[in-house]
C-alpha cells in the first residue's frame, strides 16, 4: 500500500451520522450531531418507508432529547409502512418509546396495536410523521409551515421544513436559494446533504445542469 493512498485514507472525512456506535444491537446512542442523524435517519424512512432498521433506530433515536417530541410521530411511521403486518415489532417499539409520548398518543397506538394503519388512515393533526398521507405532497401543509417561520431567513425556513420531514418542499426552497444565490455556503451544505442522504445522484447532477446554465460556471462545491 502506498504511502499517499494512506495518507489519502487519513484525510478521508466520513460523514457524522456513521459514526455511531456498533453495539451489536439497535442502540440509539450516537456521537454525531443528533440533528444531523435525525435528518439521516427520516430521509431513509421517507425514500423507503420499509427500511426497518431506519425505523427502529430512528424511533430510538426520538426516546432521546433533544428528539423526545419527535418519538409520535416517528412510531406512527411504522405503524403506516408495517400496515397489518408486524404486530410483533410494533409492540416492542411501542414499550420503549410509550415513557416518551403522551398518554392520548399511547392510547391511540395501543388501540392500532393489532390491526396496524393503513396510509390513508386519518390522524391526530400535528403529529409529525412523514409517511402522513395529509402531509405527503400537500401544498397546504407546506405553506403553513412556510407561514410559521416566515419572520426568520429562506435558509432557516427551509431548515425548519426539513426538521419537519418535508424533504422535498425544504429541497425545494434549497434549489431556489442557490439559483439566486450560488455561494450561499450553509444553502450548500444543506442541499448537499439532502442528496446525499436520500442517495439522489440524478438531482444532484440536475441542479449542476441549472447552476451551470443560470450562472455560467459551477462555485468550488458543486465543480
Amino acid at each position: 500500500m502506498s504511502d499517499s493512498f494512506v495518507t489519502a485514507l487519513a484525510d478521508w472525512t466520513v460523514d457524522p451520522v456513521f459514526t455511531y456506535a456498533r453495539g451489536g444491537r439497535l442502540e440509539g446512542g450516537y456521537v454525531a450531531d443528533p440533528i444531523a442523524v435525525w435528518r439521516h435517519f427520516s430521509a431513509l424512512v421517507a425514500r423507503d418507508p420499509l427500511d426497518i432498521e431506519a425505523q427502529v433506530r430512528r424511533i430510538l433515536l426520538a426516546c432521546q432529547p433533544p428528539h423526545q417530541d419527535k418519538a409520535f410521530g416517528a412510531l406512527l411511521d411504522l405503524y403506516l409502512a408495517l400496515g397489518p403486518q408486524g404486530v410483533g415489532l410494533r409492540r416492542m417499539m411501542l414499550e420503549v418509546a410509550e415513557p416518551c409520548i403522551e398518554s392520548d398518543e399511547a392510547r391511540f397506538l395501543a388501540a392500532h396495536l393489532d390491526s396496524g394503519l393503513a396510509r390513508n388512515a386519518l390522524l391526530p393533526a400535528g403529529t409529525g410523521a412523514i409517511l402522513d398521507c395529509a402531509v405527503i405532497g400537500s401544498a397546504q401543509a407546506v405553506r403553513h409551515e412556510r407561514l410559521a417561520v416566515a419572520s426568520t431567513s429562506r435558509v432557516d425556513e427551509a431548515i425548519s421544513l426539513l426538521d419537519h420531514g418535508d424533504l422535498p418542499g425544504a429541497r425545494a426552497l434549497l434549489e431556489e436559494i442557490l439559483l439566486d444565490d450560488p455561494c450561499d455556503e450553509t444553502a450548500t451544505q444543506e442541499l448537499l446533504a439532502i442528496y446525499h442522504h436520500s442517495r439522489d445522484a440524478a438531482a444532484q447532477q440536475a441542479m449542476r445542469t441549472r447552476l451551470m446554465e443560470r450562472h455560467g460556471s459551477l462555485p468550488p462545491a458543486w465543480a
